[in-house]
């Protein structure tokens, strides 16, 4: 039986980022996502905007190892200039020391799309995320690179993974297909799980980790837990531990933005310093946290 337990922790930079977002008079801040490279800080995060195609933006600050405020970039902003109207759930990716930023376009009562952006040093483009056979609605994928090459996991149980095919710069996109064709259908498999890709991929010697989303329905309604999980060649552990920010965000909050969610502990950033994980969640859609935890803990 999975064990139920609080995230305990600190981050030493979190009241600097905390700050950061405060002094831009952001409000209902969460679902952070941390990023480290060449002492280079990197936080994504969504927060109520002013673009008009959604209640929400999504933005991206950036600050160096002296703590100093460096810049920030409304992303809803620069996708709409790319005729993206809707720019959801943004995560960072750290791959051979580049910073890439996925989003997605949230629910759709057609496809939604899913994007891959570098964001390290020059921003670049959008590049669409296509894949032939997929789900209506998909939110997450896991990208990693392989001897030079961008994959993405695309499903943890089963464990399906996809390989960039092709590329069209013309009209920003990338094609991928799956790395095995002989896969069976693939939305019977995706319904028959309740554990989702959360966060993005993190690289350790010869694994790679993520904090995954376990969805469980009461009634109509869902709770989010966050599940460990470590993958490694083509074998997935699934740790026993289900991690929720405190006992009292269980019972959700007053202000619902997903009618259909009772409560979300939604782990969004995974990121390694040291011997220590920095984790990063939205709690309940209205707020979040970032904690340093040994990696021994999870």
């Amino acid at each position: 039986m999975s064990k139920l337990i609080t995230v305990m922790g600190n981050f030493k930079s979190v009241e600097y980022v905390t700050e950061l977002i405060k002094k831009k008079k952001h409000e209902n801040v969460f679902n952070p996502s941390l990023a480290v490279v060449a002492s280079v800080t990197y936080v994504s995060f969504r927060a109520f905007g002013t673009t008009g195609a959604s209640k929400f933006d999504s933005f991206i600050i950036k600050f160096d190892s002296e703590s100093q405020f460096s810049e920030e970039i409304n992303i809803s902003e620069l996708c709409a200039t790319y005729s993206i109207a809707i720019c959801a759930d943004p995560k960072l990716v750290v791959m051979e020391n580049e910073v890439w930023l996925t989003f997605n376009t949230g629910h759709s009562e057609n496809e939604n799309a899913i994007y891959l952006m570098k964001v390290s040093n020059k921003i670049g483009k959008p590049y669409q995320c296509i894949l032939e056979s997929r789900e209506k609605i998909e939110k997450n994928w896991a990208f990693f690179k392989d001897n030079n090459h961008l994959h993405a996991v695309y499903s943890l149980t089963p464990l399906v993974k996809l390989k960039l095919s092709n590329i069209c710069e013309q009209k920003n996109i990338f094609y991928f297909k799956f790395l095995n064709d002989d896969l069976a259908d693939l939305k019977y498999l995706q319904k028959k799980s309740n554990l989702s890709i959360g966060t993005q991929l993190l690289k350790i010697n010869d694994s790679y980790n993520l904090i995954a989303h376990e969805k469980i329905k009461i009634g109509r309604k869902r709770v989010y837990f966050g599940r460990f999980v470590e993958i490694k060649n083509s074998t997935v552990v699934i740790h026993k531990k289900r991690l929720i920010h405190s006992y009292a965000s269980l019972l959700g909050s007053r202000i619902k933005h997903n009618k259909n969610l009772i409560s979300c502990t939604y782990f969004s950033g995974l990121a390694a310093d040291g011997e220590d994980f920095i984790i990063s969640y939205g709690v309940n859609d209205i707020s979040f946290d970032v904690k340093r935890i040994p990696q021994q803990f999870l």
